[in-house]
């Protein structure tokens, strides 16, 4: 592994990807978390709810996975379209006023992710030699959906915030946050 992360780090087509992946998944690699949290505290829709969310997601990977059978090349610039799409998309959701709206938008968040990532790891193991890259590759998926809620819990402890609430929030759809 230490070797693939030596490789890594010598070669900017493979080290670029490997820190927008890492990046990626310690911002958003927690999806499942935080549509078990939409649909049971800002849509009170409940298990069903989180069931659809989740369903529309998958359906948007599927989107996903059909349109990236179809791209030939990927380059470092298609990585970053991909990344801001998959960001902004994010940020759009944070302000949808109805579930219908963020559902329309998680089809577009399930297919960017699976554009992101699949476009991602074309292109490190078309850069990589053949078996170089795995170890080190796995290893960027991996901390981000474990590492970032720890963070985030420890700045928000640290820092004496309370939970952020999501921007679509009025005081009747939203619960309080418990006292500090």
């Amino acid at each position: 592994m230490l070797a693939g992360l030596r490789y890594a780090v010598s070669r900017p087509d493979v080290l670029w990807p490997t820190i927008l992946i890492a990046l990626y998944g310690m911002f958003t690699g927690n999806i499942s978390v935080t549509l078990a949290v939409y649909a049971t505290s800002v849509y009170d829709s409940g298990p069903g709810g989180y069931g659809l969310l989740g369903a529309i997601v998958a359906v948007g990977s599927l989107l996903g996975a059909l349109i990236s059978a179809h791209l030939r090349r990927t380059r470092l610039r298609t990585l970053v379209l991909f990344a801001a799409l998959l960001s902004a998309l994010y940020m759009v959701s944070a302000a949808a006023p109805t579930q219908l709206v963020f559902c329309a938008v998680l089809l577009g968040i399930g297919a960017s992710t699976l554009l992101l990532q699949t476009s991602a790891n074309s292109t490190i193991q078309l850069a990589a030699p053949v078996g170089s890259m795995e170890g080190s590759w796995a290893s960027t998926f991996s901390p981000g959906p474990v590492a970032s809620p720890s963070a985030v819990q420890w700045w928000a402890i640290s820092t004496s915030m309370s939970a952020p609430k999501p921007a679509c929030c009025s005081p009747a759809r939203c619960p309080e946050s418990p006292p500090s």
